[in-house]
């Protein structure tokens, strides 16, 4: 896990991104067959042994495509965002870097804090600027 830093620094931790598959495979994995409690497996209903499962599902799950992830998170006019998620923490932290030196030069765009007509006028006044 990762750590919340005091001095606006931002986040940077390692998560368990579960996504649902479309077929089951065929073995049931070690977590759901040692269950008591049988949990409707078609309707992705899950108990909290296998909502808790983090590193067996990394070796073999049937129901979900498990995957860990390098989460890295800056603060921006005092909230945290989400800039960079990938598979090794040294990519995760260089974009991290680069988001963070877009931020202090007032380049950074936040998702859904621009129209693309803005953008676009942005764009076409750097393009005339640099003639």
């Amino acid at each position: 896990m990762g750590k919340r830093r005091a001095n606006g620094e931002g986040y940077l931790g390692t998560i368990i991104e579960k996504h649902k598959r479309k077929k089951f495979l065929k073995q049931m994995c070690k977590t759901c067959s040692e269950c008591q409690n049988k949990c409707n497996r078609e309707q992705f209903e899950v108990c909290d042994k296998c909502q808790n499962c983090k590193q067996d599902c990394l070796k073999y799950c049937d129901r979900y495509y498990c995957y860990k992830r390098v989460h890295s998170q800056i603060t921006i006019d005092g909230r945290q965002t989400t800039v960079a998620s990938s598979k090794s923490k040294s990519e995760a932290v260089n974009r991290k870097m680069q988001a963070e030196a877009k931020a202090l030069t007032g380049n950074y765009i936040r998702k859904n804090d621009i129209k693309i007509l803005d953008l676009i006028k942005k764009i076409d006044n750097e393009k005339f600027r640099n003639r």
